[in-house]
C-alpha cells in the first residue's frame, strides 16, 4: 500500500496546483490549505510510523500489556501483542493512503471528491479502533 500511495502522489504531483488541501473538516470540505510540497510529508511520517510498528511487533516483551504478564500467560499476551501491532500497521496504511488520496482528488477537484479517499480513510480508522479494542480485549481474557 505504501508504494501505491507514493505511485499516486509520483503520477499526480506535476499536475497539482501550487496551493492543495491540507486539512478537511469533519463533512470532508477542505479547510485549510497549503503548499502542494506539504504532500510529500505524509509517505515520510507513514513510512517512519509503519516501521515503528513493524520494530516493535518484534519485541513484545517490552510492551505494557493492561495485566501483570506471569509465566502462565506469557506467550500468550506476547502473541496478542504481536497481533494487535500488524493489525495497528495494517489499518494505519490503509489510513494514509486514504488521505493521500483525499488531497490528491480534494486538489483536483478544488473540493472533495467523492470517492476511494473519505472511504479508506474512514476504514482505516474504523480498522485502528476495532484493532485496539478486540486485541485489549483479547489480552484481558
Amino acid at each position: 500500500m505504501f508504494f501505491a500511495g507514493v505511485m499516486a502522489i509520483a503520477v499526480r504531483y506535476p499536475s497539482l496546483p501550487a496551493t492543495i488541501p491540507t486539512h478537511f473538516d469533519a463533512a470532508g470540505t477542505p479547510d485549510g490549505y497549503g503548499p502542494r510540497a506539504t504532500l510529500l510529508w505524509l509517505p515520510l511520517v507513514w513510512l517512519v510510523l509503519q516501521a515503528g510498528i513493524e520494530a516493535l511487533s518484534r519485541h513484545p516483551r517490552i510492551f505494557n500489556y493492561p495485566v501483570r504478564v506471569t509465566e502462565d500467560n506469557a506467550q500468550r499476551l506476547y502473541r496478542e501483542g504481536e497481533r494487535l501491532m500488524v493489525g495497528l500497521g495494517a489499518g494505519m496504511a490503509v489510513t494514509f493512503l486514504g488521505a493521500i488520496l483525499m488531497v490528491l482528488d480534494g486538489a483536483a477537484a478544488g473540493h472533495l471528491a467523492l470517492g476511494r479517499g473519505p472511504v479508506l480513510l474512514g476504514a482505516g480508522l474504523v480498522a485502528l479502533l476495532v484493532t485496539c479494542v478486540v486485541g485489549i480485549a483479547r489480552m484481558l481474557r
